[in-house]
């Protein structure tokens, strides 16, 4: 990784100057964000993805016209997100 190839290539005099828990703590909370924060960004993300898809075959299955909405609202969508992501 980045971080190991930065210490690992550090001159000495980085090691005079930065005392060894100031490294290892840097190190130790970096863990820390992979740790906790990507599961809880996924969770964030496939739940809701599961939860419409949930909704739409139960819908579809009711009523059938709710996949043409459903498509035309997904197109919608990709053309809107198209117009703002070139600006």
């Amino acid at each position: 990784s980045g971080f190991t190839n930065a210490v690992f290539k550090a001159p000495m005099l980085f090691f005079d100057s930065t005392p060894v828990g100031r490294i290892l703590t840097r190190a130790s909370s970096d863990l820390n964000v992979l740790d906790f924060d990507i599961p809880s960004a996924f969770i964030l993300v496939v739940v809701p993805a599961v939860e419409l898809t949930a909704a739409l075959i139960i819908m579809s299955y009711v009523t059938w016209q709710v996949i043409i909405i459903a498509l035309l609202a997904l197109a919608a969508t990709k053309v809107v997100q198209d117009y703002y992501l070139a600006s």
